[in-house]
């Protein structure tokens, strides 16, 4: 398993390499396309280089190569989260995060890079789990007496999912900690992770997880979760459990 996972990001990082170098190459071309077309010019021919980018001086020409080199690592990486369908396993807050760094800094994807970044993220599947559950727990809406134990009981509400057109709401996490949920819930069963949110139509009934669990949406905007399997309500607390030090059983 660690040849096959060792050699699959060997190359992954040497093609990431190949494309590194056929950029730079394209933008060498570019920049002596560049300069041609500015001796065109004093022939009063214009070629319309106002819809180039035209990248003559070195200084620019670096600049452009690190930023679409930045790109392609971002490329990389995502290809080798994608494989490991890490994302399924993070929750919003935590993708938000990646996604970020991804777009505004990605590091360099090498060989080294990816080994130790794989390794950490195979390493904090436990923690992943963790905090998808917390993530749930602590979005729930605080408004209502059925969530106000210190763990997750039976049912469960979380508030403003929906505005009044149906949509979902731009100022609350609440559909976010639904996927959430429903991340963690999959893993726990071993089952298919529907999109919930997708799926949900106001007043009626919604049975995913082979029936363990029950949604229904509201006029109000309000989603309200069922739990039906008592086995399934156990996993989750004691997942949550490891938040808290224990603390979730004698409560």
């Amino acid at each position: 398993m660690r040849l096959q996972v060792r050699h699959t990001i060997t190359s992954l990082a040497k093609e990431r390499d190949e494309a590194v170098i056929e950029l730079t190459k394209c933008i060498e071309a570019a920049s002596q396309l560049a300069k041609i077309m500015s001796n065109t010019v004093q022939y009063g021919i214009n070629l319309g280089r106002e819809h180039f980018c035209l990248i003559d001086q070195d200084n620019k020409k670096v600049s452009v190569i690190n930023k679409l080199t930045k790109e392609i690592d971002s490329k990389f990486w995502n290809k080798l989260i994608q494989m490991g369908e890490f994302r399924e396993l993070m929750n919003s807050k935590r993708i938000d995060e990646l996604n970020n760094q991804l777009r505004e800094n990605p590091p360099a994807f090498t060989v080294d890079t990816a080994t130790a970044t794989l390794t950490k993220l195979i390493n904090e599947r436990p923690k992943l789990l963790t905090e998808l559950v917390e993530s749930a727990f602590k979005g729930r809406s605080k408004s209502h007496k059925s969530n106000g134990k210190m763990k997750i009981d039976k049912k469960q509400i979380f508030s403003s999912v929906f505005n009044q057109s149906g949509y979902t709401c731009s100022f609350s996490r609440s559909a976010e900690i639904i996927n959430d949920i429903c991340k963690a819930i999959s893993i726990l069963t071993g089952t298919k992770r529907d999109n919930v949110i997708n799926k949900l139509v106001r007043g009626e009934e919604l049975f995913t997880f082979d029936n363990k669990v029950k949604f229904k949406s509201f006029m109000n905007g309000n989603v309200h979760m069922t739990i039906l399997d008592e086995d399934l309500i156990n996993k989750l607390n004691d997942v949550l459990n490891g938040c808290y030090k224990g603390q979730i059983g004698s409560i």
